[in-house]
């Protein structure tokens, strides 16, 4: 990739960062299972995510997809938080076992 084309892959990622991050306080299947405070640091959680990928190095598709695998995990966490109740300890180490697989 040129450098031209880079600083356009840049710009757009700093774009679609923004824009993540706006989704993360819009999307409420990310946090409806939490209360305010776990809704707070899963959230605070996602903000961090977002900001730490190095979107200098990334082209569009793999930024996209790290987005996605960052919001698949909060998913995971929050349908986990509803869940636990119902969960065996086997049950929730399997989920949290998928959890870190998506991460991977």
């Amino acid at each position: 990739m040129s450098t031209a084309e880079d600083d356009l892959s840049s710009r757009s990622n700093k774009s679609q960062a923004a824009q993540a991050l706006e989704r993360l306080h819009e999307d409420e299947a990310l946090t409806d299972a939490l209360d305010d405070k776990g809704a707070k640091a899963l959230l605070t959680w996602g903000e961090k995510y977002i900001r730490g990928l190095d979107l200098s190095t990334m082209t569009t598709d793999q930024f996209q997809n790290a987005i996605q695998k960052g919001m698949s995990i909060m998913r995971s966490v929050n349908r986990i938080n509803s869940q636990r109740m119902d969960l065996s300890d086997e049950g929730f180490i399997q989920q949290i076992a998928g959890i870190l697989d998506i991460a991977r």
